[in-house]
């Protein structure tokens, strides 16, 4: 019994090709919006109807703007990372993170790695109090725009009563708006998204996909910032 057995273990890793076939488990990855920067990249990967998409900046200049990435198979049995890549001619992209949350960035030109860099925020930081964490996302949550600033975590997010914002100071490390409504306005610049209250809030994108954050109080700008 003991004999057969192995016999057939055998053949399944003969037919996988050495490689004993992953569960599903193991293959499917957690539909969660990562941010990480590195030391010379700030990566985001966030989900919108069931499919990640990619942005990638590179000393400050965008390289990759919302573009629709795609779920790369596991790099062997022993492989625990996710890997979520983009491809543009010659240009490649690969944003892998383990189970804990880290993150890497490895770019490659013509088939040669060019870059391989390692998330210099630790992941309990970045669950925490970025994309996610502070700026909870509830499973009907449908993101409509998320990005950071040098000092805040903005998420803009669509649910079937409206559109919503949630805005994190990341100095202060406290939610400062939660789940209060947004207008969208679209002009021939771009999209923007506008809270009034104790505060104006304004949020902009433009053609070119570059983020703003505008805050003013009593008509008085206290807040401006750029989006990566």
């Amino acid at each position: 019994m003991i004999r057969t057995r192995a016999i057939a273990i055998a053949s399944l890793l003969l037919l996988w090709g050495g490689v004993a076939p992953q569960t599903l488990a193991q293959t499917s990855p957690a539909n969660r919006d990562i941010l990480f920067r590195t030391k010379r990249y700030v990566v985001q990967i966030y989900w919108r109807s069931d499919r990640p998409y990619m942005t990638v900046s590179h000393n400050g200049g965008r390289v990759i703007a919302n573009a629709p990435a795609q779920v790369a198979p596991r790099r062997g049995s022993g492989d625990l990372w996710i890997t979520y890549t983009y491809q543009s001619g010659d240009y490649l992209a690969n944003v892998r993170v383990d189970a804990s949350g880290r993150g890497m960035i490895e770019v490659m030109l013509d088939g040669k790695v060019i870059a391989e860099e390692y998330a210099t925020n630790p992941p309990a930081k970045q669950q925490s109090g970025q994309i996610t964490g502070q700026i909870n996302q509830k499973p009907s949550d449908s993101i409509v725009l998320a990005f950071q600033t040098d000092d805040y975590v903005v998420k803009v997010y669509r649910q079937p009563n409206g559109l919503y914002l949630n805005l994190y100071n990341r100095k202060s490390a406290a939610t400062e708006l939660n789940r209060v409504a947004v207008k969208q306005m679209n002009t021939s610049k771009g999209t923007i998204y506008r809270y009034e209250g104790d505060s104006t809030v304004r949020i902009s994108e433009d053609g070119s996909g570059q983020r703003s954050l505008i805050i003013l109080r009593d008509n008085q700008f206290q807040y401006r910032g750029v989006g990566y």
